[in-house]
């Protein structure tokens, strides 16, 4: 009879093991002596017969290999420790002879001679271009169609396999009406806007990996391997991110069947997958009102659209479109409270919430469905640029009216800014953005000092963070509230414009002349309002 054991167990004491022959000791080794492998390989033991423990040994070491060598690592497992061996051979009381396997020792073993590898180093020679632009979208491409017209030589860098960003999987029409006088698709979008980009060199496949603080230099890596590009002026394009389930922090199990929107949006549109059969979209913003039609056109059935807020977050035009067109309700202040399900998920727990956001206990209800469609906002990608300071109103990059950061020669432009509504706008910002970074880089954008602007009562977000007297500029605002009339001030006193239908999805585009600009040249600060009108 074979007799097999598996079990953690603390080290036999010393009166009962001897240590495995020289070779043994020497073929397999021994962990390396740190901290946390020493105290973990005196404490925490695998038991198994010695016989079966060799194989494995054998087979887990050939393993290990064979992935190092697959990363091109030079490993060794001769670490000249002695104190805490990878293998011991002991006989406890009932005479059987068994092995101890340190686990310090194979975690050791496994991780040996990885400190060895050299770090890494270029292996191109450094490409010098005029303006490098970071991130291959709408906002990325119109910046280096700006920066190309403009004369400067320009490199475009994405880190996908091929241009156009998230575009590609956005088939609904609705894209180009400002920019192109047509209705485009997001794939016709992109393609239409690629087609601009003459003289600009491309990289795709390229991941930028560090971006110096102190000039304008990038490392990043492609098909070629590790490489640096030197430039004279950045665009920093790389659009925003969702928000993911975890963020939410909502009570409950963590199974299967939670999608962010653009995620559910992938799998439908690109590879022809449907994430379920029954599904609620929690978040009413664009891209969660676009995905509740798309599933429901594609044969699932859509519980229902939950907004927290008392009011839609996404243009009037898709609630009308693609929920009222379709029937599918939507709940307004109403959220999910609790998930449920172990390996799939079989249905929430939604509440009505107060004024406050708070959900009532006595409004809860449980919801039966299979599938959980995220749509709660937009974070603009900014990590890349640490240095580079942030509007407090979105947390994306602060720029001035120039589309320019407090670094120089660091530009910023299209959602890493903020979450904007239309693409059409996007690539508008990205063409100014790419036409002042080539300024910059010929030395024709000498440093003006930029008053700042903050956000006042009733605005939820602005950009830009700052305007140069004397110089046009647009400012980007959110309303908090959804009002029938309002009076938008920047001041005191400087600008007021009247606008009807206020919604806090639709952005309000506030255009000042370079005379109504002038009017803050001293100030410390200018404040933009959005003040209800009776």
């Amino acid at each position: 009879m074979v007799w097999m054991s598996a079990q953690f167990r603390r080290a036999p004491r010393a009166s009962s093991t001897r240590t495995a022959s020289p070779r043994s000791s020497a073929e397999l080794s021994s962990c390396p002596s740190t901290g946390v492998c020493a105290w973990l390989g005196q404490r925490i033991h695998l038991e198994i017969p010695e016989p079966l423990f060799r194989r494995l040994v054998s087979a887990l070491l050939g393993l290990i290999g064979l992935l190092l060598l697959m990363r091109n690592l030079d490993w060794s497992l001769n670490t000249g420790a002695q104190d805490y061996p990878v293998v011991a051979i002991f006989e406890p009381d009932d005479g059987e002879k068994h092995a101890v396997i340190g686990f310090a020792g194979l975690v050791g073993a496994a991780v040996a001679r990885v400190a060895y590898q050299q770090a890494l180093e270029p292996r191109q020679e450094p490409v010098t271009r005029a303006v490098l632009v970071v991130g291959g979208g709408a906002a990325g491409m119109a910046a280096a169609v700006g920066s190309a017209a403009a004369g400067a030589r320009t490199l475009l860098v994405e880190h996908g396999p091929r241009l156009g960003g998230v575009l590609d999987q956005c088939i609904h029409p609705g894209f180009g009406l400002h920019r192109y006088r047509e209705e485009l698709t997001g794939p016709e979008f992109a393609h239409r806007l690629e087609g601009e980009l003459r003289g600009v060199e491309v990289w795709t496949g390229w991941t930028l990996l560090a971006l110096d603080p102190t000039r304008p230099r990038a490392r990043g890596v492609g098909e070629g391997g590790l490489g640096e590009v030197r430039a004279q002026a950045v665009v920093w394009a790389a659009g925003a991110r969702e928000r993911p389930w975890g963020a939410l922090r909502i009570p409950g199990t963590r199974p299967a069947g939670i999608f962010v929107a653009g995620l559910a949006q992938r799998l439908v549109n690109i590879h022809g997958l449907l994430p379920g059969k029954r599904a609620l979209v929690l978040g009413s913003g664009d891209i969660g009102l676009i995905m509740a039609r798309r599933l429901h056109l594609e044969g699932m059935e859509v519980v229902a659209v939950a907004e927290l807020r008392p009011f839609p977050g996404g243009l009037l035009r898709n609630v009308v479109q693609c929920l009222d067109d379709f029937g599918i309700p939507l709940w307004l202040e109403t959220t999910v409270v609790e998930v449920h399900g172990r390996t799939r998920l079989e249905g929430v727990t939604v509440a009505g919430v107060d004024e406050t956001g708070r959900p009532r206990p006595q409004t809860a209800r449980f919801v039966p469905l299979d599938t959980l469609v995220l749509s709660v906002g937009l974070i603009p990608e900014v990590e890349g640029v640490p240095f580079a300071p942030r509007n407090p109103t979105t947390g994306g990059l602060a720029v001035s009216a120039r589309l320019q950061t407090a670094v120089p020669w660091l530009f910023g432009a299209g959602n890493c800014l903020a979450p904007f509504d239309l693409v059409d706008t996007v690539a508008a910002l990205g063409e100014q953005a790419g036409v002042a970074a080539a300024r910059y880089a010929r030395g024709e954008l000498p440093p003006r000092r930029a008053t700042p602007v903050r956000a006042g009562r009733g605005v939820a977000t602005l950009v830009p963070s700052s305007v140069v007297p004397g110089a046009p500029a647009t400012l980007y605002l959110r309303a908090s509230l959804p009002l029938p009339a309002a009076r938008v001030e920047v001041g005191p006193g400087i600008v007021r414009r009247t606008v009807r239908g206020v919604r806090p999805a639709e952005m309000l585009t506030l255009a000042l002349s370079a005379e109504e600009t002038q009017a803050v040249a001293g100030l410390d600060e200018v404040l933009a309002e959005v003040i209800p009108l009776r």
